[in-house]
C-alpha cells in the first residue's frame, strides 16, 4: 500500500499531481531574475501554484529539493504547503521496471543518466504521469528506452525552458496529456 498524504481524491479534473525535478527548483529565480532559464523555472512553479496543481514528493525527491532549492523555490514550496498542494507519497518499489530499463540498454553512460532520474519516473507512474524537468539528456534517454519499455511511453515530460513545449499554456490549460509531450 502506498502512503499518500495530501493526495485527496476530491481534486477537480483540471488539477494534476505533478512531479517536478529538483533542477527546476535549483534554477528558479526570483521576480528580479534576468536569465531566461531562471524566469522560465520560476514561471512554471508559479503556474503550478496558481492553477492549483499538486507537487508530488517522496522522501528521496524531498531530500533532493532540500539540498538544491533556490531561495525562490523554498518560498514557493512554503506557499504550496500552506495551500495544501503538496502530495507526499512513499518511494514506490519499481525494481522490476528498473530491471527492464537496465536490460534495455547496453550503454553504461545512458544507464547512469536513466538511473539518476528514475525516482521521478517511478513516482510519476503512480501519479498523473507528469514530470517537469530541464534535463534534456534524461528526457532523450527515456524517449529511447520508451521504445522497449511501454509503461514509460505514457509519461508527459515537460521542459519549462523549451518553448516548443509551451509549458505555461499547457499548465494553465490543465496539464493535459499532449502527444507532443509524451515520452513515447
Amino acid at each position: 500500500m502506498l502512503l499518500m498524504i495530501g493526495c485527496s481524491n476530491n481534486m477537480s479534473s483540471h488539477q494534476k499531481l505533478i512531479v517536478i525535478d529538483a533542477c527546476v527548483a535549483r534554477s528558479s529565480g526570483g521576480y528580479q531574475a534576468t536569465s531566461e532559464e531562471a524566469r522560465n523555472c520560476r514561471d512554471i512553479l508559479d503556474a503550478v501554484l496558481y492553477n492549483r496543481h499538486k507537487l508530488v514528493f517522496t522522501r528521496s525527491i524531498k531530500a533532493e529539493w532540500n539540498v538544491h532549492s533556490s531561495k525562490f523555490a523554498r518560498k514557493w514550496r512554503r506557499l504550496m504547503a500552506q495551500a495544501s498542494q503538496i502530495c507526499f507519497r512513499a518511494d514506490p518499489d519499481k525494481s522490476i521496471l528498473w530491471n527492464r530499463i537496465e536490460t534495455a540498454t547496453n550503454c553504461v553512460e545512458e544507464r547512469t543518466i536513466l538511473e539518476k532520474d528514475f525516482r521521478y519516473v517511478a513516482v510519476a507512474l503512480d501519479a498523473d504521469r507528469i514530470i517537469v524537468s530541464r534535463d534534456k539528456e534524461a528526457r532523450s534517454a527515456y524517449q529511447v528506452i520508451a521504445i522497449l519499455v511501454s509503461e514509460i511511453r505514457t509519461i508527459v515530460w515537460v521542459n519549462p525552458c523549451n518553448r516548443s513545449h509551451r509549458p505555461f499554456q499547457w499548465i494553465s490549460q490543465g496539464a493535459n496529456r499532449n502527444s507532443d509531450l509524451l515520452l513515447g
